[in-house]
């Protein structure tokens, strides 16, 4: 005969028998932050992993020879707009010189789609940004 999994554990908790208490995390490495949210306060999510992300320093894209497939920051007036990608070079007309760029998901399904099948133009969605407005994440390491 089995055991009914509602039946409370040696010491009358339901959940010691599903979860031994030295699998889980004691109720006092939970804590409430500033903004009521439920935080795990425990040892192993304080550690510090690694070194920290290398700094990028944006460069405007008329600086870089090659910008198509980089990250890009779009400048609006109501401040940038980040997560998107050069989907051209550097192209200029009558009007000035452009940037095709589009969207960091758009950008990766239109790569991950067969190349026969892609749009000359660059991604769906994607639009022309006057080079003026548009600056390359650059590393000091390199792309």
């Amino acid at each position: 005969m089995g055991r009914d999994p509602h039946d409370a554990g040696p010491d009358g908790d339901p959940l010691t028998e599903a979860w031994p208490e030295d699998e889980r995390t004691g109720d006092e490495a939970w804590e409430f932050d500033a903004d009521g949210y439920l935080r795990d306060v425990s040892a192993t999510h304080r550690a510090a992993y690694g070194p920290p992300p290398r700094p990028g320093v944006p460069l405007p894209v008329m600086d870089v020879p090659t910008v198509k497939g980089r990250r890009v920051v779009l400048m609006t007036a109501a401040g940038p707009i980040y997560d998107h990608r050069a989907a051209s070079e550097v192209y200029t007309d009558e009007s000035g010189s452009w940037i095709t760029v589009a969207t960091e998901r758009a950008w990766y399904v239109w790569q991950a789609s067969d190349q026969r099948e892609r749009p000359e133009l660059g991604p769906p969605g994607s639009r022309a940004w006057a080079a003026v407005n548009v600056y390359v994440e650059v590393y000091a390491d390199g792309p």
